[in-house]
């Protein structure tokens, strides 16, 4: 029989062979006959870290007359795309508020309430039609007799006006 101190040289004696230099290198000790890993925190290496150097201030040297000269030209391109805009704007609505005149005198042919209110509002202010008091005043009293309220307060505001569009 082969004694026990001798099975434990012997195992010893292998681990010890078989314990190479990489193992050390990824942490691991030869301790009690056996390689066991090593529970020690490795510090990282320090990185130092320096901030670019800022540039220089650049000093720009402005011609106020050519910047005055630009500064007119950019205005004036800029004047004519606004004229150009508005322009195109107004003939987009060149016949708009005939239209609308047209479809609420349809309206008030179909026995709309709010149609007479909206167009006599047109009246007083002169939009798509001529400034008429006369006409406002009658379609505010036609617009109250199909029940619209706003038309009713107008009338009670403007007791003249009542008056006026009974014949």
């Amino acid at each position: 029989m082969i004694p026990p101190r001798f099975v434990l040289t012997l195992l010893s004696v292998v681990s010890l062979v078989s314990f190479t230099p990489a193992h050390a290198a990824r942490g691991y000790v030869f301790r009690g006959g056996a390689a066991r890993r090593t529970t020690s925190v490795r510090t990282a290496p320090t990185v130092v870290v320096t901030p670019a150097p800022t540039p220089p201030p650049v000093v720009v040297h402005v011609d106020p007359v050519a910047a005055a000269r630009a500064q007119k030209e950019r205005d004036a391109r800029l004047s004519a795309i606004d004229l150009a805009e508005k322009q195109r704007n107004e003939r987009a609505l060149v016949g708009v508020d005939e239209r609308v005149v047209k479809f609420l005198k349809q309206r008030i042919a179909d026995g709309s309430a709010e149609a007479p209110l909206e167009l006599a509002q047109r009246h007083e202010s002169g939009k798509g039609v001529p400034v008429d008091a006369a006409e406002a005043r009658r379609l505010y009293a036609v617009a109250a007799e199909r029940g619209n309220r706003e038309a009713k307060e107008w009338l009670e505001e403007h007791p003249a006006a009542r008056a006026d569009s009974k014949p």
